[in-house]
């Protein structure tokens, strides 16, 4: 049985820890957690130990962490903004998830008339027209996640 001094907020506890008895097959996956698949056990560094003389503890290397790769951003957004004017571009209120388009290219709208259905934190929002006109572009799809200032479509 192993005693820790753990630190908490401020508060300290003791704890115990028991070992638990590991059969063969048990004991393989175990060995293993190094993510190479080599049999091998995780390699294990101590954490830096504080001023206070409080034990130290030992912590699993975790593996690098890989870079992120770069997915292709929305058809709308600011890529979009050099072909729409001010005036004519319908902006996404909030971030969200474009659930439906209730228009196609070439529409005539009404100012107040709803074009999208936007999901936002579990809330279907409706984005209504802001005046009166024809569609000249959609730049979003159904799925598209949006963000806020990101050009849903062009009412000319």
């Amino acid at each position: 049985m192993k005693r820790y001094h753990i630190k908490v907020n401020g508060v300290m506890f003791d704890v115990e820890v028991e070992e638990a008895a590991m059969d063969a097959a048990a004991e393989g996956t175990a060995e293993t957690k190094d993510g190479a698949g080599n049999g091998k056990p995780a390699q294990e560094k101590k954490a830096p130990s504080s001023d206070k003389g409080d034990n130290s503890q030992i912590q699993r290397a975790r593996a690098p962490k890989t870079p992120k790769k770069k997915t292709d951003a929305p058809a709308g957004g600011k890529a979009a903004a050099a072909s729409v004017s001010a005036d004519d571009a319908l902006l996404s209120p909030m971030p969200g998830t474009v659930l439906d388009i209730c228009i196609s290219p070439g529409d005539e709208v009404y100012a107040g008339e709803t074009l999208i259905i936007l999901e936002a934190m579990k809330m279907e929002n409706e984005i209504n027209s802001h005046k009166t006109g024809r569609i000249k572009e959609i730049f979003v799809k159904k799925g598209d996640s949006v963000n806020t200032g990101d050009i849903l479509l062009a009412v000319e």
